[in-house]
């Protein structure tokens, strides 16, 4: 539960994957994907819950701060994407429905 009046709850019940790194491509080669323990698979993707609570977060104080958070809404899953201010890194939160 997050303090901030009018600020979206990201459950973190539901989160599948964070990631954060260089804009663009988002295939892992430019910055990291922390996944839930729950959505791990050890022989390539990295478990890390204190990391997504960090970068969910993030999120989260971004939104109360009144920063531009983008979220794009797909069938089964809702991406929230926070940039930094010069435009060269990003920061997203994969949300299951």
């Amino acid at each position: 539960m997050n303090d901030y009046v009018g600020v979206p709850v990201i459950d973190l019940a539901k989160v599948t994957k964070t990631y954060s790194g260089k804009t663009g491509c988002a295939c892992g080669c430019g910055g990291d994907y922390y996944y839930m323990p729950s959505e791990s698979k050890p022989d390539y993707e990295q478990a890390n819950l204190r990391g997504a609570k960090m970068r969910v977060n993030k999120i989260i104080k971004a939104f109360a701060d009144g920063r531009p958070v983008e979220v794009f809404h797909y069938d089964d899953e809702s991406i929230y994407e926070l940039e930094n201010e010069t435009g060269t890194r990003v920061v997203r939160v994969y949300v299951q429905h």
